[in-house]
């Protein structure tokens, strides 16, 4: 590796962090707050052409539904902004103005109980098309957002990495991998399949295309059971 990018201020990574990086080029992609933050990852995603085709919005305050869009961010190149739950944030709308065509897609993650329908609204004001991937919990959730990645993209199914959906961590760092692999991340309840019933429809919906099985995390991340039943609804 030679370059580094740190993402947040010195409040999320302090300048100790940095200071230890010397041996490497390093960027700092920092806002003022989160949603601020996810603007300039957005800016660095669009390059020196300055657009993205589009962009997926999710809420700021909870994790679940921004773990699951990097199924349709990474194969379509697409930025995750943050925005409030009750309105498009006056930052992420910006960032929509100077990097998306009018009239593109916006991807709208979560029901309206994460992202109200004056987000919809607002979305479709400054020009551009809003369409909401949401189902009754999570996994439904998440289940949407990967269809629409398999349907309009044509992205791989060739691995599954599966990762808890009650905490981020493992999840966060999976989504990336899961791509690289060619493949999807799967959200799942942690202690049973059967809890997260929309992700297990996705693998048996897929198990035709699945050739790996990857689980991130230890078995008090993903226990032993749901890995069982993975490998079981998978034909083994």
């Amino acid at each position: 590796a030679t370059d580094v990018v740190l993402l947040g201020g010195e409040a999320a990574l302090s300048a100790a962090v940095e200071n230890a990086l010397s041996d490497y080029e390093v960027t700092r992609l920092a806002g003022s707050g989160r949603v601020e933050t996810s603007v300039e990852v957005a800016e660095a995603l669009a390059g020196e052409d300055g657009e993205v085709p589009g962009a997926i919005l999710v809420r700021a305050d909870a994790f679940p539904d921004a773990l699951a869009a990097s199924n349709l961010a990474i194969p379509n190149g697409l930025p995750i902004l943050l925005t409030g739950s009750s309105g498009l944030d006056a930052a992420a709308e910006a960032a929509l103005d100077d990097l998306v065509a009018d009239g593109a897609v916006v991807y709208l993650a979560g029901g309206t109980a994460a992202l109200t329908e004056q987000v919809a609204t607002d979305v479709a004001a400054a020009g551009f098309v809003p369409k909401r991937l949401s189902g009754a919990s999570r996994y439904a959730t998440a289940a949407a957002i990967t269809q629409e990645a398999l349907t309009t993209t044509g992205a791989s199914f060739g691995s599954a990495m599966l990762a808890s959906g009650t905490n981020f961590p493992d999840a966060l760092t999976a989504g990336p991998a899961a791509a690289q692999l060619g493949g999807m991340l799967v959200l799942v309840d942690p202690g049973s399949l059967d809890a997260s019933p929309e992700s297990r429809s996705l693998l048996s919906a897929n198990a035709g295309s699945i050739r790996r099985l990857f689980i991130a995390g230890g078995t008090a991340a993903v226990s032993q059971a749901v890995q069982d039943q993975a490998v079981a609804v998978l034909g083994g």
